[in-house]
Parts: structure tokens; sequence; C-alpha cells
């Protein structure tokens, strides 16, 4: 599987003109007008989201994925079954 990566080192690097217009503009009504967010309260909540993800995706990279099994693997489900039969003879 391919690592993901992250377009922006750091929080710090996020500014309000950096946010897509119409996401932006979404974000305005919520965080502004419904929540009453200053922008800078509003920069706080776009870098704690980036910090968030950021550590997210770090973590998803870090991890050992283990490939599944496709499939039921008969023969030995069929000795399980057969062991626990035996066990209550």
């Amino acid at each position: 599987m391919e690592k993901i990566k992250f377009p922006v080192n750091s929080p710090e690097e996020v500014s309000l003109d950096k946010v897509k217009s119409d996401r932006r503009e979404i974000d305005r009504i919520v965080m502004s007008e419904i929540l009453g967010l200053s922008d800078e309260d509003q920069l706080e909540v776009y870098r704690a989201v980036i910090d968030l993800v950021k550590s997210r995706i770090e973590k998803a990279n870090s991890v050992e994925r283990k490939e599944h099994k496709k499939g039921i693997d008969l023969e030995k489900l069929t000795e399980n079954i057969i062991r626990e039969i035996e066990s209550f003879t």
C-alpha cells in the first residue's frame, strides 16, 4: 500500500486565504455567523484539524499492515471442529 503524504509541513503554514473559496465560505458561515468565532479563532480551528489529520496520517503510515486472507481455510476449519468434537468425548 502506498503511504499517504500530507501537503502541509506544519499547521503554522495554514492561512485563511489558502482555504478553497467554496469551503471557506461554508466554514465562515458556520464558524463566524453561527458559532461567533473570530478570524483568529477560525485559523486555530484549521490548524488544530490539520495537526490532527497529520498525526493520524503519520500513525497510519507507521503501522505495518497485514494481508487479509481471501476465503476460508477449510482444512484448518475441519481440524478445529474435529478437535472440538474429540474434546467432548
